[in-house]
């Protein structure tokens, strides 16, 4: 079972959601979300495979959106940049996104989704699903939609609890104090 304690432990380190910190590492920048999201895997080790040497962090876009491929290319450069935070490896797999479908999340370990087209969320929040991945973004509305965590422009938590459930994890308390949680 996946535990949500992530982020909550991340914040008990003392990491600051809020916090602006240098221009580069603001909340709703990519960088801002890349540190984010590794604190939070550095504190809970449940969240991906203890036995494997690196991390593989799946950047869900639409091809067809210059934003969206543009926003992936930012988190990979910045989630590469960022490898000595984990303590580990990172592996960064790019997954395309189309009306037809998307590639097989082999050997990805959590997910991040881009901006993309509003039709293709819910495809998106059913291959999470169906793969039982937790996923990040930088979209609230798409945390409203079915995606798992997503942080807003301000830094702040959204936790989407039944889409946890959805994919057999669980939140701590402390988390959900924190969060602007939706059920």
């Amino acid at each position: 079972m996946v535990h949500c304690l992530i982020l909550s432990m991340a914040l008990m380190q003392g990491f600051d959601t809020r916090e602006t910190g240098t221009p580069s590492s603001r909340p709703g920048s990519a960088r801002g979300e890349v540190v984010l999201i590794l604190k939070s895997l550095t504190a809970e080790r449940a969240l991906v495979p203890a036995s494997p040497s690196q991390i593989t962090i799946g950047l869900v876009h639409d091809r067809k959106s210059a934003a969206s491929l543009r926003s992936a290319e930012s988190m990979k450069r910045e989630f590469l940049a960022a490898e000595v935070e984990l303590g580990r490896p990172i592996r960064v797999s790019m997954i395309e996104i189309s009306e037809r479908g998307m590639d097989d999340p082999e050997g990805v370990d959590v997910v991040y989704v881009t901006p993309v087209k509003p039709g293709l969320i819910e495809q998106i929040v059913d291959w999470t699903r169906r793969h039982r991945l937790i996923s990040f973004t930088g979209v609230p509305a798409f945390v409203e939609q079915g995606l798992v965590v997503g942080v807003d422009p301000t830094g702040k938590i959204v936790v989407n609890r039944t889409a946890c459930k959805a994919i057999g994890a669980e939140f701590s308390s402390r988390l959900l104090r924190v969060a602007r949680v939706i059920d």
